[in-house]
């Protein structure tokens, strides 16, 4: 229906079946990413068809997600061809990031999704500083984090 590109609703249902278990794909050790930081040459590209992105792989939310969920769990099959592999930052930092353009989402209705799976890889990341200030009573600052690691299990 539409446009060529746009998603039909069933694909639209498997790709945020995907977005939502990228980091439990990760952590299980059955696939790896191959990195590819370059933009080929797009100038062939039919712009009647496709949509044209030229936006850094790192300024993709879609990828700063992908990519930290990979590196977390050790599966970029090829760290060595990724300069730049962003840092993770607090969700609300993210939130941000998308609020200033400094990241972008090509599909907004992904962007919910996305935010939970990106906290789910940071607080994954983030639990020993978590648990570390739990037991010294500092809980209350950290609900969110507990809550999605508890979603992630």
């Amino acid at each position: 229906p539409g446009h060529p590109a746009l998603r039909t609703h069933a694909q639209e249902r498997k790709l945020k079946e995907a977005i939502q278990g990228v980091d439990k794909i990760f952590a299980s050790g059955i696939s790896h990413v191959v990195a590819l930081p370059k933009i080929h040459n797009l100038s062939n590209l039919n712009e009647a068809i496709f949509t044209r992105r030229e936006a850094k792989f790192t300024k993709r939310f879609w990828c700063r997600v992908e990519i930290l969920a990979a590196y977390l769990f050790n599966r970029i099959a090829n760290p060595e061809d990724i300069s730049d592999i962003p840092r993770s930052r607090s969700p609300a930092s993210i939130e941000k990031m998308l609020q200033f353009g400094e990241l972008i989402v090509s599909c907004e209705s992904d962007r919910p999704l996305l935010m939970e799976t990106y906290k789910r890889c940071y607080y994954t990341e983030q639990r020993s500083h978590i648990i570390q200030q739990i037991q010294q009573g500092g809980v209350s600052i950290y609900i969110e984090g507990v809550q999605s690691l508890l979603t992630a299990l």
